[in-house]
């Protein structure tokens, strides 16, 4: 099961312009060995890109229904 934090973050880098990334559990050692994985930090964590439902759904979460009603009622979005 992969635990997504609620907030995505945004990483800059030249190969890795404009991409919403999301912190979450290590697919390779599931968390359970953070100190010898290569893929992970040191809470078994790992950054993927976020893909566009995962992105509605934290959006969906976090913003008031109010300024998503504001934000679907202007043209320029």
């Amino acid at each position: 099961m992969i635990s997504v934090c609620t907030q995505p973050h945004l990483i800059t880098h030249k190969a890795m312009e404009n991409k919403l990334y999301i912190k979450v559990k290590c697919s390779i050692c599931r968390g359970d060995k953070p100190f010898t994985c290569h893929y992970c930090d040191f809470v078994g964590e790992s950054y993927i890109e976020a893909s566009h439902k995962t992105i509605i759904r934290i959006i969906k979460a976090v913003v008031p229904e109010d300024v998503l009603a504001e934000l679907k009622e202007e043209k320029d979005v």
